[in-house]
Formats: structure tokens, sequence, C-alpha cells
């Protein structure tokens, strides 16, 4: 009975893990889109995100550190750092630009779109030789022809046209992670997935503080003016956004099938939208609706083929190699950093 008890409570604290870790990557993350709006209403956007990251890389590199991670190489660390600037200077730097002219929902709407540009960087990627599939073409032709109707030049289903430019610059900043996503699967990266994510962390947050400088940000800023609100939204992205939701993250892609984790990807713009229309009020139309239904069909879509294809490939791999080669071990999956 006593075994029975313990086996029980061993199963309720693991679900109870699993719940808790699924909300951190679910809201915090999608709540992020509008605690960046919420800071920029009083501080510098640029600055203050990389200072985000650049605090929290270095308490991830230090606890990397003292938890005995190997020293990465010059070499692993000059990568992971161009890798961060693709990611974070690059990828959210244009999330931070984006959120001066268009609503945080719309803003996380368009960023899911980043696995329909990583699928067609990997169909023209030299040497992959992958063929889509009429569902791949399906899933770009809805997500792009929903991001099409967001950025509509005229009134369309009884919304306002939005800020084009800004869908531009977000385009080109998925366009960054997705490559940046890529390159990190093919090159020597520090060991330890702390490790070279806080580095990734340290130099992307780095580049966006150079840029804020460069953008004039600190000279248009009135100390005077800052509001608690911008203050908290600051401390939430670096405590919540940055270090939680990712040990969430970090966690999960080690204790369940990664493709469940990664439906943070269409649920997180939902979440997105829902808050600034709760919190700052954001509108949602329809021609918001129609397009968020277009480009969540179509990343579920991607996300399923991936998914199916991997475990052809992966059965594929068992029948050609020893049983017990450790080749047939499924590799630990890459970890991002949000």
């Amino acid at each position: 009975m006593t075994e029975q008890n313990t086996v029980s409570r061993t199963l309720t604290s693991r679900g109870l893990q699993l719940v808790a870790a699924f909300a951190a990557v679910y809201v915090i993350w999608g709540s992020t889109y509008l605690a960046i709006r919420l800071l920029m209403e009083t501080l510098p956007g640029f600055t203050m995100v990389g200072l985000r990251f650049f605090v929290a890389g270095s308490l991830l590199v230090a606890w990397a550190y003292f938890r005995g991670a190997a020293r990465p190489s010059r070499q692993q660390i000059t990568t992971a750092g161009w890798i961060g600037v693709m990611l974070l200077g690059m990828g959210t730097g244009a999330v931070v630009w984006a959120t001066q002219y268009l609503d945080s929902g719309l803003v996380a709407l368009l960023v899911a779109m980043e696995p329909l540009w990583l699928a067609m960087l990997i169909m023209a990627w030299p040497g992959m030789d992958l063929r889509p599939t009429a569902g791949t073409w399906a899933a770009l032709a809805l997500g792009f022809g929903g991001a099409a109707l967001l950025a509509a030049p005229t009134d369309v289903l009884g919304s306002e046209a939005i800020h084009l430019p800004s869908v531009v610059v977000l385009a080109l900043g998925c366009l960054s992670w997705a490559g940046g996503s890529l390159i990190s699967r093919r090159v020597s990266l520090p060991k330890s997935a702390a490790m070279s994510s806080g580095i990734q962390m340290l130099i992307g947050g780095a580049a966006l503080v150079l840029f804020g400088f460069g953008y004039g940000e600190w000279s248009a800023i009135d100390w005077q003016g800052v509001s608690s609100r911008s203050i908290l939204a600051f401390l939430y992205l670096v405590v919540f956004g940055s270090i939680i939701a990712f040990s969430a993250y970090a966690w999960l892609i080690q204790e369940v099938n990664p493709t469940l984790v990664s439906t943070h990807t269409y649920v997180n713009p939902v979440v997105a939208i829902y808050l600034g229309w709760l919190i700052a009020d954001e509108a949602v139309g329809p021609r918001t609706l129609v397009a968020a239904s277009l480009i969540l069909a179509s990343v579920v879509i991607m996300t399923s083929i991936e998914a199916h294809q991997n475990r052809k490939r992966r059965r594929r791999q068992a029948e050609t190699r020893p049983v017990h080669s450790p080749l047939n071990r499924e590799p630990p999956p890459l970890e991002d950093c949000a």
C-alpha cells in the first residue's frame, strides 16, 4: 500500500510539473509580446530588450559554469555569438521595431510564421534534397495567404490597413531567426545547452544594446517619465520570459515528445492576441481573426508534416542499422531562446 501511495504521489507530482511547464511555455512566452509593448511605453525598446537578454545570458552562463559545464572553445563562442546576433539581434530586434507600429497580437501572429520560413530555407538549402509534399505547399499557401490578408494596403473585412513596412521587417527578422536556427544544427556549439544559450543571449543582447545607442534611444529618453509599468515589464521579461520559460522549455524537450512541445508555436499568438485585447485594448477585427485562422492552420499542418517525416526517418534509420547502435537513439532536440 505504501509503495502504491509513493507511485501515485510521484505520478501526481510529475503531472503538476508538466502542467506548470506547459503553462510557462504557452502563457509566459505568449505574454512577452505585450510585455515588450508595455516596456516601450516609457523605456527604450532596443536597449532594454538587449539588456534583458544580456542579464539573462549572464545568469545562464554563470549557472552553467558553476554546474561544471565544459569551457567552450573560442570557435564555439564565436559561432554561438553569430547565431545569437541572427536570432536575438535581428530576429527579436525586428519584433521591437514592429511593436512601435503594430499591436502586440499582430506581431506575435506574424512571428508565428517562422516555421514556414524555416521550411522554405530547408527546401532551398544546398545538399538537403528535400522534396516538398502537397501538404507543405498547402501550408505555405495558407500561411502566406494569411500574411497577405493582414498586409493588404486597403480596408479588408471592415478593418483598416496595417503598417506595411513593419510586416516586411518582421518577415526579414523571421528569415534571420530561421536561418540562425538552421545553422545552429550544423555547427559546433558548447556542449552545455545552458552555456550555449547563455552566450547567444549575451552577444545577441549586446548587439541590441549597441543598436539602441546608435538609434539614439538614450538621448531621447525622459528618465523622470519612466513608469513603474515599464520597469515591471522589463523585470518580467528577464525573470519570467528569459529564465523561467526557457528553463521550462529546456526541461520539457527532455521529458516529452518534442512535437508536443512545439505546439507553443501556435498557442503563443493566441495568448498574445487575447492579452493584447484584454489588457491593452488592442482591436481584434474580422481581418485579424481570419488571418489568424489561416496562419495558425498552416503552422499546425507544417508541424504535423515535420513530425510525420521525423518518425519515418527514425524508422528507416532503425531498419538499416544494428539494433544496439548508438545511432538508433534519437538525438536530443535543440533548444530555443525566447
